[in-house]
């Protein structure tokens, strides 16, 4: 489980990364001059703001009143106009640690080597140079909350290096004694990248200390080394060594989403010393078993072995993307995004962290393409999709931290622009919370601004998580008050139409648009992807009432409601509608398939639980087809194998691990694949697609729905002889399998909780239902009948 490569990254998404949920970082892996490319979670542009727009709230009854008469031209105009608004804030770069190698001989470089090694998390960089050998070993450690570099030669004397800082924000950078320090504070706005992308002047920076930005500190030590420090004016020198330890710590003045940074921030420098001082005594060793130990304790919980062969071949990643780009077999790719995936959910991810963004934790970027934000209308669901089957259960809890700040910010939206009880958020947000449409001064992106379904979406995963835990304390404290949220903001929002359904007026459909009287539109009536994130909503709510025993007077206010939901609609060519009449599809290829929403990331339209509405879903994604984007590829991957169609799902699993260089434009259609550094592009990288194939992956192996458990429900037979160990499924219980040519071969389930809950394992047509309490379940397969002792 490694990624090695045999020659230094060129670029940034050639570079590998590692991380501890706070601190990311970029390693090229360089000879001469080392690049390690830094963030920091919390620093990002911007500070709290009342983006609330003043008439609003008038504009959307009028745009409503449109809509209900198909004047849909004239209601996203006005949306347009009156109520897109203030752009998220960016995620921002914290800047580069530079080393600078003299006497090294960048002509006589030989035996290279760079890796990151999954099982350890651990980067390491190796050389010889005119015959002395060259050797790095990089962390970044969360017990420590910080990052190590250790530099090592084979010969004494040898090791000369230059360190310190660049940065793109506004920045000073001093030394003292062994100690580089970079000191800075961000914009107090950068525009995104799609707008006014000529600006000579992107970043903002205000006089008003209410409206300036984070501030930033970072220090890079050297701790120790047998050679001499020297002292420059904004770099050190390190002369005559054998070996030298680097260490490096950051931060920011985030003191909370409603907090002005500049005025009301941390004391980023206090912090940084604090976490020095903490480390003083902790010797190189130490840091780096604290690190491995704590880092493994997550990843050891599930093992994927597919097929042996060519597991143990010494050949380098990009060579092995390469060969597979012409033989497309290769199974031991898919275990290794399997468990990069995981990696990349512990690196980016922890308890008492921000939840990851576009780009997880990584960004070089002063303008990333889409600000490097919360894009809410997919990417950051995705990012947590296989969070709890991947055994990672913890790495939720930053994106529960994200619900809560939306929620109190939501609640102000709702009541302002709808007049609503609950809480309402859209399709961006920053670290700020934003909970109001973005878009302002951009003609026609009501289709992708003016989507309000983003909150009940993320309900799904607080309930999601108590799916798989049985944590009836987590639901009743966390999960129930975010979803009823949701749900009293739906109840108010439902009017009845004229036959009689209850839909919400004025709805778009992610980016989408569709034609109508000859004009290019994105707002209809009511959408496929409302109907279901409504229904969806209401299910869990009454779901938790039926657990928790409460709320009997709002349970009928849900029950009727959720009748009165119109129902799915099957277009002329067999496929699920996007909005609610069959409207003529401007892109019949659209990279997002919102309207399969029932179908994954929710159930309803699973083959097991409605077969006419499963067929039109694949109906839908055989008209979609199989290019897209990144993220794209991996949600039709989950699709795919919610439809229990193993051959396309491992169809789409290869189009994944298409090869793509060094491509920075954002292409819609048939762009997205895999970086040489298994990084998702878009193009350019985001993360979502490295999350969405994990969880992809993890839908070849097990699905569960309610209290049903289908065992290799899409496990292709192509991927041969292998097993899984350690899968989460809901229900609080862990799996084991073991399987050959794709056939169940055994399953062990072992109960979490003591719990008693009633379950179904599926295995093909066979089914066994049973009441699990604390014994584990033995299960066999004899003449295909499922066999459990």
């Amino acid at each position: 489980m490694k990624l090695w490569y045999k020659q230094p990254a060129g670029i940034w998404n050639e570079a590998l990364p590692s991380g501890n949920g706070r601190i990311g970082a970029m390693v090229y892996g360089r000879t001469i001059e080392e690049i390690i490319s830094l963030n920091e979670d919390t620093l990002w542009s911007g500070y709290p703001r009342n983006t609330l727009r003043m008439g609003a709230d008038e504009a959307i009854k009028q745009a409503e009143e449109l809509v209900s008469h198909n004047q849909f031209a004239e209601a996203g105009e006005i949306l347009d106009k009156y109520v897109l608004g203030e752009y998220s804030q960016g995620y921002l770069p914290f800047g580069d640690l530079k080393l600078n190698f003299l006497g090294v001989d960048e002509k006589n470089i030989n035996l290279y080597e760079r890796e990151l090694d999954l099982n350890t998390a651990l980067q390491r960089v190796s050389f010889i140079s005119n015959g002395i050998k060259y050797k790095r070993e990089i962390f970044v450690s969360e017990p420590d909350q910080v990052l190590v570099i250790k530099l090592m030669t084979s010969e004494a004397q040898k090791l000369n290096m230059e360190m310190g800082f660049s940065c793109q924000l506004k920045h000073s950078v001093s030394t003292e004694d062994h100690v580089v320090s970079l000191s800075g504070v961000a914009p107090s706005f950068v525009y995104p990248s799609y707008y006014k992308p000529e600006i000579e002047e992107p970043a903002i920076y205000e006089e008003d200390d209410a409206k300036k930005g984070m501030r930033f500190y970072g220090e890079a030590v050297i701790a120790s080394t047998d050679g001499t420090v020297e002292n420059g004016e904004t770099s050190l020198m390190v002369s005559c060594a054998s070996n030298i330890e680097i260490r490096l710590f950051l931060g920011t003045s985030y003191s909370g989403f409603d907090k002005l940074p500049y005025l009301e921030g941390m004391d980023e420098v206090a912090k940084v010393k604090k976490q020095k001082y903490t480390c003083e005594s902790i010797s190189y060793e130490q840091l780096k078993q604290r690190h491995t130990q704590d880092y493994y304790l997550y990843y050891k919980r599930v093992e994927l072995s597919l097929a042996q062969t060519d597991k143990e071949e010494n050949i380098a990643t990009d060579e092995r993307m390469i060969r597979f780009q012409k033989t497309q077999q290769d199974p031991f790719l898919y275990e290794l995004l399997f468990q990069y995936g995981r990696y990349l959910m512990i690196s980016s991810s922890r308890k008492g962290t921000q939840a990851t963004n576009l780009q997880g934790i990584w960004n070089h970027l002063l303008r990333p393409s889409w600000s490097s934000n919360y894009t809410l209308n997919i990417n950051t669901e995705m990012n947590y999709w296989p969070t709890e089957c991947i055994g990672l259960p913890e790495c939720h809890v930053p994106l529960f931290a994200l619900i809560e700040k939306l929620r109190i910010v939501g609640r102000k939206t709702a009541k302002k622009y709808y007049g609503a009880r609950g809480a309402v958020a859209w399709h961006n947000s920053d670290i700020w919370g934003l909970a109001t449409p973005t878009g302002k001064e951009m003609s026609g992106f009501y289709s992708c601004c003016y989507w309000n379904m983003s909150f009940g979406w993320l309900t799904r995963h607080l309930f999601e998580h108590y799916e798989y835990s049985l944590d009836e304390c987590f639901l009743r404290d966390t999960a129930y008050p975010v979803i009823k949220d949701a749900v009293e903001f739906y109840l108010d929002r439902l009017v009845e139409n004229e036959d009689g359904y209850l839909w919400m007026l004025a709805s778009t459909s992610p980016e989408n648009r569709f034609l109508y009287k000859g004009e290019n539109l994105g707002i209809s009536k009511f959408t496929t992807m409302s109907n279901a994130i409504i229904r969806e909503v209401f299910q869990n709510f009454l779901k938790c009432v039926e657990i928790l025993k409460i709320d009997a007077e709002m349970r009928e206010q849900v029950k009727f409601a959720i009748n009165k939901l119109p129902p799915f609609k099957i277009g002329r060519y067999g496929q699920m509608l996007e909005y609610d009449e069959e409207f003529e599809e401007q892109d019949l290829h659209h990279r997002h398939i919102s309207h399969l929403y029932a179908l994954y990331p929710a159930c309803e339209a699973a083959e097991y639980n409605n077969e006419k509405l499963a067929q039109a879903c694949r109906r839908t994604l055989e008209r979609r087809g199989d290019e897209g984007t990144g993220w794209s590829l991996a949600w039709k991957i989950c699709a795919w194998a919610r439809l229990g169609d193993a051959d396309h799902a491992l169809k789409l699993l290869k189009r994944q691990l298409q090869l793509v260089g060094d491509v920075q434009t954002e292409n819609y259609s048939d762009g997205g694949g895999t970086y040489a550094n298994l990084l998702c592009a878009h193009p350019p990288f985001q993360i979502d697609g490295n999350f969405g194939a994990c969880a992809g992956i993890c839908e070849m192996l097990v699905q569960c729905c309610n209290n049903d458990i289908y065992l290799l429900p899409a496990l292709s037979a192509e991927i041969g002889n292998g097993y899984v160990r350690g899968l989460r499924v809901k229900n609080s219980m862990t799996l084991d399998m073991e399987f050959e040519n794709g056939e169940l071969k055994k399953a062990v389930l072992h109960p979490v909780s003591y719990n008693a809950r009633r379950v179904k394992i599926h295995y093909k047509k066979s089914v066994v239902e049973k009441i699990v309490t604390h014994s584990e379940l033995i299960i066999s397969i004899e003449n295909g009948i499922i066999q459990i002792n």
